[in-house]
């Protein structure tokens, strides 16, 4: 990361960018704060001070920001080159054209024996999605109880 100034003119101190390296780095994700600040070579007490620091919210909140959005190009990139070049990643590749819009969710349903019907499921809300999803796997279950 560099050292960046943000809007109101603040300006990240050395010790607060290397609290921030640390933090950024993925193998740190699961250090608690008195391994995070060891590894960032400051105290408990000054990365306290830091966190109390409006500025210095604002200036992490952007910093994660950017660095997600640089991470999720990676994660984009890395799916489509998987999507074309595995034979078997059918779910990468309707991801990524759903995404593009160049995709849209459907199932078929039989109704009366031969009769076919198309459903748009882009049209259902996710709370109704997982309802179907609970009713169609309650559906598939074989039956249970005493048979008749």
């Amino acid at each position: 990361m560099e050292n960046v100034a943000i809007p109101d003119e603040y300006t990240l101190p050395p010790k607060a960018l290397a609290l921030l390296e640390a933090m950024a780095d993925p193998a740190n994700r699961h250090l608690n704060i008195t391994k995070l600040c060891k590894v960032a070579n400051i105290s408990r007490d000054y990365y306290y001070e830091l966190m109390a620091k409006p500025d210095f919210q604002a200036y992490r909140r952007a910093k994660q920001t950017e660095f997600l959005r640089d991470a999720v190009e990676k994660v984009l990139s890395a799916t489509m080159d998987f999507a074309l070049n595995e034979p078997k990643c059918h779910q990468d590749r309707k991801m990524i054209l759903e995404m593009a819009g160049k995709y849209t969710p459907s199932i078929k349903q039989e109704v009366s024996g031969s009769m076919k019907h198309d459903i748009n499921l882009a049209a259902l809300s996710d709370k109704e999605l997982n309802d179907l999803e609970t009713l169609l796997s309650k559906a598939a279950e074989p039956p249970t109880g005493p048979s008749s």
